[in-house]
């Protein structure tokens, strides 16, 4: 098979490196300028909306920490409110039994 078509000393696919060299230079042109229009765009047309948009990222992650904190206290406070409960109900059998008691002494 004969590759002598796709490259030579002068050549390359049939286009000479001169055209090569103007094709690569269209392409980075054209690729600058797509870049340069893209980081304008996000700039101008997005900036409010990228701005807003880390606000609320930054409001939401100290509302998270803030709901951790409250989870944190919340289970604390019910241990707390199950060792309150539980010692209001014995401090109530014990009132209850001393009434009881007084009762029984003075009808008997």
């Amino acid at each position: 098979m004969n590759w002598n078509w796709l490259i030579t000393r002068h050549t390359l696919f049939s286009l000479g490196w001169d055209e090569w060299a103007s094709i690569f230079a269209i392409l980075t042109t054209i690729v600058i300028v797509v870049t340069w229009l893209a980081k304008k765009i996000k700039k101008d047309f997005l900036g409010e909306t990228n701005t807003q948009l880390k606000i609320l990222n930054h409001n939401m992650e100290v509302k998270n920490q803030h709901d951790a904190k409250v989870d944190k206290r919340l289970n604390e406070g019910h241990e707390k409110f199950m060792r309150h409960d539980f010692t209001l109900k014995d401090h109530e059998k014990r009132i209850k039994r001393l009434e009881d008691d007084e009762y029984d002494n003075k009808h008997h």
